[in-house]
């Protein structure tokens, strides 16, 4: 038995901490619109690396981070300057699930790289649809594929390249700080992944699932950053139609107008 007595009441409590769930865009208009039609979901292209190769697949998903708005100023910078805080209460309702972050030199990550060619070999030989989700499936080739496809969509590389629109913005960004959750679209009949050539075609692919929303509601809002006092008015005016009531927080953002650190 230990000779010392621990002090329950002094122990911190990371329950008792709220942080919220961040989404960041580069433009007012799509903001409005998430606040008015909820998000949408696209196709994101994820790359999986091991050090010897690396696996690409897109996914049908959503993005947040756990993250305070005022973190995300500096973390979630190469999105945008915009930003939605949400509440936990939106991502259970979705079913949102941290993503996890794999070490490019992790037995796990081995695997996930290495079982992938038999997704491919199989997918495009005719013998497993991209759907995955008849749950009456016996099929042991369904079932795991089933959750390897799972495990990739919810995973990402630490430390990886970051490329936004075609450019290479750092070699070696950390994106496991940004502590992203991630809610990835299941629906019959819409491809839960794409491989190869689908990949570079995911544009028609979004054409599909472009009608597809996940709804806020007035209780699920903490925050919303915009970038001058004249888009505060407008995203009232858009709260007051949309719920009857516009009592959020709405902060402007700065930091577009400073000048580059470092």
């Amino acid at each position: 038995m230990p000779d010392y007595v621990i002090d329950l009441h002094k122990t911190f409590s990371p329950s008792k901490m709220f942080v919220p769930f961040v989404h960041f865009t580069d433009n007012f208009e799509k903001l409005c619109k998430i606040i008015e039609e909820g998000f949408m979901v696209n196709y994101c292209t994820e790359t999986l690396s091991n050090n010897d190769r690396d696996i690409r697949s897109a996914f049908p998903m959503i993005s947040l981070s756990n993250l305070t708005i005022d973190q995300g100023k500096y973390a979630l910078a190469s999105y945008g300057t915009f930003g939605i805080a949400l509440t936990k209460r939106f991502v259970e309702k979705y079913k949102f699930n941290p993503v996890l972050y794999l070490d490019r030199h992790s037995d796990i990550t081995k695997y996930v790289v290495n079982s992938f060619d038999t997704i491919k070999e199989n997918y495009w030989e005719g013998r497993l649809e991209s759907h995955l989700f008849n749950e009456d499936s016996k099929s042991e080739l369904v079932l795991f594929s089933r959750n390897l496809m799972t495990q990739f969509a919810y995973s990402k590389n630490y430390d990886a390249e970051l490329v936004r629109k075609g450019f290479l913005i750092d070699k070696n960004y950390r994106f496991g700080l940004e502590r992203e959750w991630r809610l990835v679209h299941k629906e019959k009949n819409i491809k839960y992944f794409l491989i190869k050539e689908e990949v570079d075609n995911k544009r028609k692919f979004n054409e599909i699932i472009r009608d597809v929303r996940y709804t806020i509601e007035f209780e699920d809002l903490e925050e919303i950053l915009v970038e001058a006092d004249y888009q505060v008015d407008i995203v009232k005016k858009i709260l007051q139609n949309k719920f009857g009531k516009a009592d959020v927080k709405i902060s402007i953002n700065t930091r577009r107008h400073m000048d580059d650190e470092g």
